[in-house]
């Protein structure tokens, strides 16, 4: 049997929507980046690291919670809704610098235009329907072993990141990004952890004082930043179940629950165009309004985030529209009539 979708959650918008913010300040945080502030922006860089564990955390729930049984049906969906969009704009930026089409095919044929997210979520969703059956009807203590077992390779990841080969069994097989896609799922889907959600918040805390004292003073063996790490774990963890278990009288109401699902339906594509407007338009605004570094962060993120929704905005109607008109299958019955 096959779990039918529930009603939209508002909550997991927000989170989309969040996620999405924190990329656009990530990446924005190297552009103003100065002598000045070098260590406050490693700090910024530090904490907004969490933005691809909770885009990864959100796939996994809904990739491996909802199938409709078809898989044909489910990789021909998302080749058109994510790889498609995904090509189109990194076109349009490799010609932005400088190459043509053409070149830009045989970049993209030989490996050279890397975007690292992109094979991940290719990883994922080529997986995602076995995975699915592999975790419907499971047990939830099950689950939570299964849970537990990839924190434990977490944890001696870290270690050995810290000190070095203490533990020899510690080549860790869940990956980091395949790591947080299961992750989201389990922890959403085991039912008994729901009672720990301040412990799991407390988790997170002390986990970014740990990272921010690393990233201050001890630059070099920062591993939030750089690989798989609990510390990184926990901070996605504490922000997922902060967000997605909350029950906030104010995403009740039935008109910011429209203007979430809206918003969060184009995070995908603001995700996409962002890098169109961040250095070309939003560095160079930014100086006008300030020469600190903190201040133009603030302003040219802002900057980015409300034009790249709005670019988002039409670039998601011309895909759905063109997405419509090749799934209609009257044009097939009017090709196959002549």
């Amino acid at each position: 049997m096959i779990v039918e979708r529930k009603g939209y959650q508002t909550s997991y918008g927000l989170l989309r929507i969040l996620a999405c913010i924190l990329v656009i300040i990530h990446h924005f945080d190297a552009v103003v980046l100065d002598a000045s502030c070098q260590q406050g922006m490693a700090v910024v860089d530090n904490l907004t690291m969490v933005n691809n564990g909770l885009f990864f955390m959100l796939s996994g729930k809904f990739a491996l919670e909802y199938f409709d049984g078809n898989v044909s049906a489910y990789y021909c969906k998302r080749f058109v809704k994510i790889v498609v969009p995904y090509l189109v704009i990194n076109c349009m930026i490799n010609m932005m610098q400088g190459y043509t089409i053409t070149e830009y095919i045989s970049r993209l044929r030989h490996g050279e235009v890397y975007d690292w997210f992109v094979y991940a979520v290719i990883g994922f969703y080529l997986a995602a329907p076995f995975f699915y059956y592999m975790f419907y009807d499971m047990k939830e203590k099950y689950k939570l072993l299964f849970l537990l077992s990839i924190v434990v390779y977490i944890v001696m990841n870290t270690v050995n990141e810290y000190f070095g080969n203490v533990f020899y069994t510690a080549a860790n097989p869940f990956f980091d990004t395949l790591s947080f896609f299961l992750i989201g799922y389990l922890i959403d889907n085991i039912v008994s952890l729901k009672r720990y959600k301040w412990y799991f918040a407390g988790a997170g805390i002390a986990a970014a004082c740990v990272s921010t004292y690393e990233t201050l003073y001890l630059p070099g063996v920062n591993t939030s930043l750089y690989g798989l790490c609990i510390t990184r774990i926990c901070m996605c963890v504490a922000v997922y179940v902060l967000v997605c278990w909350s029950n906030s009288r104010i995403i009740q109401d039935k008109n910011i629950q429209k203007i979430v699902k809206r918003l969060a339906d184009l995070t995908y594509y603001v995700y996409l165009v962002h890098g169109l407007v961040q250095e070309p338009y939003a560095a160079s605004h930014s100086y006008i309004i300030s020469k600190n570094p903190y201040i133009r962060l603030a302003a040219g993120s802002l900057e980015i985030i409300a034009v790249s929704f709005v670019l988002a905005y039409f670039y998601e109607r011309i895909t759905r529209m063109i997405y419509k008109i090749a799934g209609k299958k009257r044009i097939w019955g009017r090709l196959k009539s002549n």
